[in-house]
């Protein structure tokens, strides 16, 4: 037969036959298989609008066709197959990663937004391969783990701060961090595209610095602290700092106040509490006074732990004082807040609304009824409108009248709570009035309190005699009057300033009566040379500086008054000192052995007469103590002289018989001298030397002695001889004795 193959015998054609028959179904199954599988993955779930995966579909559906119409052979209808079941496996675990990023809470974060959009552009790609899509899945589960677990820490550190705030929690810019780190994490959960993670960070960093600016007790008003809180604000207040800048900021600030808190001791930790304590009071007036003076206390190394806890009591005092008083202005705030509905809510006006809406809601109700109703509500309404104005009008009034106290804390806090209750429009009338005689009490009691203080500091301005013209004094009226003066003082300021001024002039008036003291002690101590010229003068001087000052004498100050009393101790001093030489040289045994003579006497007799003369010159007292001494040792040096002389005498004579009875005397004399009493004088001495010269003169003449030893003699005795003419020269400068020859009495 044409076209068929020729067999040699038909055992070999029922073998060929029986193994197409068997090849034939066999490929049937396969085919049905194929079938059954590419119809399993066209009937699979798959997502929705995928063009990859709308292109397999068809070409399998149009494989399933042909090989239905014998066009395909069933490995094509396999490889399509696969294909659309890779294709959409791949479509699935991508669309699983897809749906959890793009459901949040991470769907807008860095990286899987641009990610999403391209993978959304690529759902309509028909092109896209199975791989393709994987790598996308791979991609996306990778940064979307990376973005989940940024979020999960970036809420771990967000709790951390929120509970680490607890302690400050209650500060307004604190609790305004954690409210704003709060609403963006949940923004943030809800998915939110405005609340990343990186705003978490930010948020976080944000709480984070403002609670390390409320932990710098105890060094908060240390310069390197207030530099370091200054630098911090400037990045927290400056609306384009990044997170890196805020976190950067804050590490400089901790390690700064870090460091500063390590150099306080263990004896200030009490006082580390009580600063870090003051919310929400710290901007109170009273508080950070009592924060500057703590720190003064602490920055003073000389005070003892005792003083710095004693301290640390009075401004615990004072935060608590100021916090009751915050927490009673909080109640009285509350109760106005409570009760600040608008006109709406005053009760004629809720009344005329149930009655307006029973006629409107009453179908027997007619039209004249509503319009009478009607006039009737609108006539409530202004009538309460016009108390309402009534009412605004008289706390305007009362607003404008605050003046000198207005910035006086119970005022602005009275002023702020007035203006809460006229701004809230669910405020009543009546609470309007109620607030507005509760504000005009507090500026009633603020000024009467302002003209007390006033009042005191014109009186301590009425108390300065004698010492107004003080320097300090005047410096103290210039200071107070500056406090009086300015409009900004507070009552505290004029009471704290006028008590400082009470304390300077009380010094002063202390410091002018010591001196006046002083002045009256030396008075009495110099009463006996109180005439004496120099002393007198300056005396005077100071008894008139005193009377000045008695008189409140514009010209005389305290220090005129030491000054005079330093110069008059100077001077009486000096007088004294020269009083006390000049009766120390009256004594009777100063001038010993020549007190009798009559020069020394003389001398001895006029500074008596000055020493006694309370009058006399202190400058004629020393004249008379040198001429005084001059004349005592004038009287010695003769003295001596004349005691050699007398001694060479008998040393000469004192073998002559003939002279034996002018020899006695004469050694009687000087024997005599021995006695302090002795009367006898220098020129009692010569005298009787001279005597012996001139018997032993006459002696020698008489015994006709040669003429050389005559003449030898002569000479000899004209050498002993004391000569008469000087003598009586000398004798003229020395002092006399009195008739008696006793001496002076020394005073």
């Amino acid at each position: 037969m044409t076209g068929h193959s020729t067999y040699s015998n038909s055992a070999t054609l029922v073998a060929d036959t029986n193994n197409y028959l068997s090849v034939l179904a066999a490929a049937k199954i396969t085919r049905s298989d194929a079938q059954t599988a590419a119809q399993d993955a066209m009937d699979r779930t798959v997502p929705n609008n995928k063009a990859a995966i709308i292109k397999a579909q068809g070409l399998l559906k149009q494989a399933m066709a042909d090989a239905n119409n014998e066009l395909l052979v069933t490995s094509e209808l396999v490889t399509l197959t696969d294909k659309l079941n890779l294709i959409i496996d791949s479509f699935v675990k991508l669309n699983e990663i897809y749906m959890q990023a793009v459901s949040g809470p991470v769907t807008y974060e860095e990286g899987i937004v641009p990610l999403v959009s391209n993978i959304n552009d690529q759902f309509s790609n028909a092109q896209l391969t199975a791989e393709a899509v994987d790598a996308f899945t791979t991609q996306l589960q990778t940064i979307f783990d990376a973005a989940m677990n940024a979020r999960d820490n970036a809420k771990i550190d967000a709790t951390n701060a929120i509970s680490n705030a607890k302690d400050v929690a209650t500060n307004s810019n604190v609790a305004s961090a954690i409210d704003n780190l709060n609403n963006i994490v949940e923004a943030a959960n809800d998915n939110s595209e405005q609340a990343l993670t990186a705003d978490i960070i930010h948020a976080t960093a944000l709480l984070n610095a403002n609670v390390g600016l409320l932990n710098t007790a105890p060094v908060n008003n240390g310069q390197v602290v207030i530099d370091a809180v200054n630098a911090l604000n400037v990045v927290l207040n400056e609306p384009t700092s990044t997170t890196a800048d805020i976190l950067a900021a804050t590490d400089t600030f901790n390690t700064v106040v870090g460091e500063a808190k390590d150099s306080r001791n263990d004896a200030k930790d009490a006082v580390n509490t009580a600063l870090a304590s003051t919310d929400p009071v710290g901007n109170e007036t009273a508080v950070t006074d009592a924060v500057t003076a703590l720190n003064e206390v602490l920055n003073n190394p000389a005070l003892t732990t005792a003083e710095i806890l004693a301290a640390t009591d009075t401004f615990n005092t004072v935060v608590g004082e100021a916090k009751d008083s915050r927490n009673d202005a909080k109640d009285a705030a509350d109760t106005a807040l409570a009760a600040t509905d608008s006109v709406g809510n005053e009760q004629v006006v809720t009344d005329a609304v149930t009655a307006l809406n029973e006629v409107l809601n009453n179908p027997a109700s007619t039209t004249a009824e509503i319009l009478a109703a009607t006039d009737t509500f609108n006539t409530v309404v202004g009538e309460a409108k016009d108390s309402r104005n009534d009412a605004t009008d008289a706390a305007d009034t009362a607003l404008a009248s605050t003046d000198p106290v207005g910035n006086e804390t119970d005022v602005t806090n009275a002023v702020t709570a007035l203006n809460e209750v006229l701004n809230n429009p669910a405020s009543t009338t009546a609470e309007i009035l109620a607030a507005t005689d509760t504000f005009n009490t507090v500026v009633g009691e603020a000024k009467d309190s302002r003209n007390d203080a006033k009042d005191a500091a014109d009186t301590a301005f009425a108390a300065t005699d004698p010492v107004g013209n003080e320097q300090v004094v005047t410096d103290a009226v210039t200071a107070l009057n500056e406090v009086l003066n300015n409009p900004a003082s507070t009552t505290a300021d004029i009471l704290a300033a006028t008590e400082t001024f009470k304390d300077v002039v009380n010094q002063s008036k202390d410091s002018r009566n010591d001196a006046v003291d002083e002045a009256e002690t030396l008075i009495t101590n110099i009463d006996s040379i109180s005439k004496r010229p120099g002393v007198k003068e300056k005396l005077d001087e100071l008894q008139k500086t005193l009377d000045d000052a008695a008189n409140g004498s514009e010209n005389v100050l305290t220090a005129d008054i030491k000054d005079t009393v330093q110069e008059l101790r100077e001077i009486s001093e000096n007088v004294q000192n020269v009083l006390d030489d000049a009766n120390n040289h009256l004594t009777e045994d100063f001038a010993n052995p020549v007190n009798k003579e009559p020069g020394v006497k003389d001398a001895t007799d006029k500074l008596k007469d000055l020493v006694n003369d309370p009058t006399a010159s202190i400058d004629d007292v020393q004249k008379a103590i040198d001429a005084m001494d001059t004349v005592i040792e004038q009287a010695k040096v003769e003295r001596n002289q004349a005691i050699k002389d007398a001694e060479n005498a008998l040393k000469e004579y004192g073998n002559t018989g003939e002279l034996g009875n002018l020899i006695q005397q004469l050694q009687d004399l000087l024997n005599s001298l021995k006695n302090a009493e002795s009367l006898v004088l220098t020129q009692d001495i010569i005298q009787l030397i001279n005597q012996l010269n001139d018997a032993a003169s006459q002696l020698s003449s008489e015994q006709n002695k040669n003429n050389s030893t005559v003449n030898g003699q002569q000479l000899s005795s004209e050498n002993k001889e004391v000569d008469s003419t000087t003598t009586n020269d000398d004798k003229n400068k020395l002092p006399q004795t009195d008739e008696s020859g006793d001496s002076l009495q020394t005073l």
